[in-house]
């Protein structure tokens, strides 16, 4: 059972974060409220979405927040649990950091709303062990030597054939997504290797960092065009775009987007994380996403007429819910789009043949578990359909290949690239140097996640994705190196395992 601990914070002015620590154990019920040393670790995230969703739902205050004489990372927490008139408590581990807070909290301005869920321990429950080890696996390797890896974190990869068999990754590297120092990084992969050293394509800018590269390869005139976006957060960054004519060894000037869709329906953004499609009738279509920090995430389309130069925004995909970062693909009556969402699932919408894409259907719910984490598709040349995805409600520490072979309305899990089958005791640099000798050194799962996906000219399918290992030369951040992995598709079956 994993036992998260929600900490409601609201302000004055109504906003309001939510700090979900997860726990594998139970903590200890005290028939008092006194100090006492635990056991077990939590980790902390942040979803602002998710604490207002829950505030909506009118979640009764806690009456008062206690602070005892405990050790350093330690902190209790008075717990109305069930009966409004108990008076047990639950004493958590919590980081130092949130102590502080706890400290320093002005209960005259902000207020603490505090609720518990549970949830069963799915990762080691519901993963198809005969699907690991597959015979579709041709090849599996880091990109990056770990000797020679020259930032921290790498993430959010992206993956293009620029020509048969030679391709171009990339990805955003630094210490941290949004830190300062957060560049465009790029390797190429030929003659089945990945060069010796990546180097950095685009530099953070003005002290502000880079996000989400995406690639295009058009191999009737040679261009290979990398998309990115630069700004302090999801809400303020700004797309461009630079081209290459010799592969990827020189680009040219940064380019703006250019928007020439009505100002009505929003500013134009380019890919949000995934390759586009360049359509039958030339059209680049660009799946892309709006992430405002006070409503609904919302996904819409690109589309350029004349290679980038101009953009035309469509309306947004109707759907009641939070959606991002969709993966568009061909189907035999038009186009598809699947979307991470904030309720667990993945969410489907199609585009009929004869709109190129500028007419979505409203999205629907499918059956496909993912806990809010980045995907990706492709179309094979044989007509079936590849998702790779996290098929988890609530972790990124599985990352499996699923196939469609009815033009994307179902999927059957074939090949799993990642499973976490135990946490990972961060290395002793990495811990906090004020942890006491007593308390068990932190632990996490590691993190596989933001798949991209194609299908180069051998037929073979490529995909690449962040991979976590921690505590190797004092970078312990967790997405230390990028991952390739080709399946070869021949052996691919569907098999009636389910999702």
């Amino acid at each position: 059972m994993v036992k998260v601990l929600s900490v409601f914070v609201s302000l004055r002015n109504w906003s309001l974060i939510s700090l979900f620590i997860l726990r594998q154990t139970r903590p200890r019920e005290l028939e008092k409220f006194r100090p006492l040393n635990t056991y077990g670790d939590l980790a902390v995230a942040v979803d602002k979405e998710i604490a207002r969703t829950q505030r909506s739902k009118g979640l009764r205050a806690i009456e008062d927040v206690y602070e005892t004489e405990m050790p350093t990372g330690k902190a209790a927490i008075k717990l109305l649990d069930g009966d409004i008139h108990s008076r047990k408590a639950r004493v958590f581990t919590l980081p130092a950091f949130f102590i502080d807070y706890l400290k320093n909290l002005d209960l005259e301005t902000e207020r603490l709303q505090i609720h518990t869920h549970e949830y069963e321990a799915e990762a080691a429950e519901t993963i198809h062990q005969e699907l690991q080890g597959s015979s579709a696996i041709v090849q599996e390797k880091l990109i990056i030597e770990e000797g020679r890896r020259k930032t921290r974190m790498q993430h959010a990869s992206t993956i293009v054939e620029v020509q048969h068999g030679e391709l171009l990754a990339a990805w955003f590297g630094g210490r941290w997504e949004q830190e300062a120092d957060v560049g465009i990084w790029m390797s190429r992969f030929k003659d089945g290797m990945w060069s010796l050293d990546a180097w950095e394509v685009v530099k953070s800018q003005d002290g502000l960092p880079c996000w989400n590269p995406v690639l295009l390869h058009l191999p009737d005139i040679g261009e290979t065009v990398l998309f990115y976006k630069v700004g302090k957060n999801t809400v303020a960054w700004k797309p461009h775009m630079i081209r290459s004519y010799d592969n990827g060894r020189t680009w040219g000037e940064p380019e703006d987007l250019k928007c020439a869709s009505s100002q009505k329906l929003g500013r134009c953004l380019g890919p949000a994380k995934n390759k586009l499609v360049v359509l039958k009738n030339g059209t680049w279509l660009a799946g892309c996403s709006d992430e405002p920090e006070q409503a609904n995430w919302t996904t819409h389309v690109e589309l350029s007429h004349d290679r980038g130069r101009t953009w035309l925004r469509q309306p947004k995909v109707d759907f009641d819910g939070s959606v991002l970062q969709p993966t568009v693909f061909e189907v035999q009556d038009g186009l598809m789009m699947l979307m991470r969402s904030k309720h667990g699932f993945i969410v489907r919408s199609r585009s009929r043949k004869g709109s190129y894409g500028a007419k979505w259907e409203p999205g629907v719910t499918t059956d496909i578990k993912n806990p809010n984490s980045g995907i990706d598709a492709v179309t094979l040349s044989d007509g079936r359909i590849i998702l790779v995805f996290n098929p988890l409600l609530h972790a990124r520490c599985v990352l499996a290949v699923a196939v469609s072979e009815d033009g994307g309305m179902t999927f059957n899990r074939v090949v799993q690239l990642e499973e976490a089958k135990q946490s990972v005791t961060i290395a002793a640099e990495c811990q906090d140097p004020d942890r006491p000798a007593h308390v068990r050194p932190w632990a996490d799962l590691p993190e596989y996640s933001y798949p991209a996906v194609i299908q180069s000219s051998d037929g073979l399918i490529h995909i690449t994705y962040s991979f976590s290992y921690f505590g190797y030369e004092k970078r312990c951040s967790g997405r230390e190196n990028i991952k390739h992995v080709i399946l070869d598709p021949r052996h691919i079956h569907w098999q009636e395992a389910g999702l």
